[in-house]
């Protein structure tokens, strides 16, 4: 069976051009050796998943408090296995200092990231704060950490959509590639135009955070700090900012039962580790911008 998929991943990787930072290039095959472990082609759940987009700085310090109510959801039974998390650095307070300061010298944003902000409005409005599903709530996109949980659990009202997302993904480590076939499998008709967008985010990446007192993270002291961790940094899309659509044409309705499979490609940068690193699939409507399902994937279960 696992030759039978590895069979038409090539085909459909064939079939594609492949995307690296929003550039399309000309498909020349899967490059060196690929591992095929991270398959998981038939699993197919219509469960909802959601997706909270989480704006941050590194001189931000407030920001390590969203964090942490951020982290503190994922680690409730209840939401562990549905909410999936990106990290948009952005904004003046994203800026970082020049090679041979003594702190926040990295740069943590990102093409992708610059046009979300630009578009939803965010550092504009004051950082922390976070989309949740991309969805409007009283009237604004825009939620502050401490009504992520509420937004969650009003989206959760209704606990089933009409999407299940599957993916087989591989890593060659010598080019630092990420090769994804990406699959959308329909349970009911859609009118709506969706799309389909594929970010690439990094766990674990210890570097400067400023953090302050009552509004920052507790755990961390107050002050700048040289060693923070920062999770689920966005470091690209697989598929430009605003991803592909998944209907044959604009305007044309996707059947039930349909199943549709796109493939993408990844190079990681210098620096990125890829045993930290993710990528996240989520399809939207281009109309509302509402998210309707989300998939995550860690390389490090391909990797081991």
């Amino acid at each position: 069976m696992k030759n039978i998929l590895l069979i038409i991943s090539v085909l459909l990787f064939a079939l594609s051009c492949d995307v690296i930072d929003g550039n399309v290039l000309e498909n020349e095959g899967i490059p060196g050796p690929v591992d095929t472990t991270g398959n998981d082609t038939v699993e197919k759940s219509f469960a909802k998943k959601i997706l909270i987009e989480e704006y941050t700085g590194h001189k931000c310090g407030n920001c390590p408090g969203g964090a942490r109510t951020v982290a503190d959801l994922k680690a409730q039974d209840q939401y562990k296995d549905k909410l999936v998390v990106i990290s948009v650095h952005a904004g003046s307070l994203a800026n970082w200092a020049p090679p041979g300061a003594p702190k926040f010298t990295t740069n943590f944003t990102t093409a992708v990231g610059d046009a979300l902000d630009q578009e939803f409005g965010v550092s504009l409005t004051g950082i922390p704060r976070g989309l949740v599903n991309r969805e409007e709530i009283s009237g604004s996109k825009l939620v502050l950490p401490g009504t992520f949980e509420q937004s969650i659990q009003d989206i959760l009202d209704e606990p089933n959509t009409f999407v299940a997302i599957t993916g087989n993904l591989s890593f060659d480590e010598n080019t630092k590639t990420i090769s994804a076939s990406i699959s959308s499998h329909f349970n009911a008709i859609v009118y709506e135009d969706l799309n389909i967008s594929v970010y690439v985010t990094e766990d674990s990446v210890i570097d400067w955070q400023k953090n302050y007192v009552n509004t920052g993270d507790p755990n961390y002291p107050v002050g700048d700090i040289e060693e923070y961790v920062h999770m689920h940094v966005l470091r690209g899309s697989m598929n430009g900012t605003w991803g592909d659509l998944l209907n044959e044409s604009a305007g044309k309705s996707i059947e039930e039962g349909a199943s549709i499979s796109k493939a993408f490609t990844y190079q990681l940068e210098d620096g990125n580790d890829p045993y930290f690193c993710n990528v996240i699939a989520f399809i939207y409507d281009t109309e509302t911008d509402a998210i309707v399902q989300v998939r995550e994937w860690h390389l490090k279960d391909i990797i081991d």
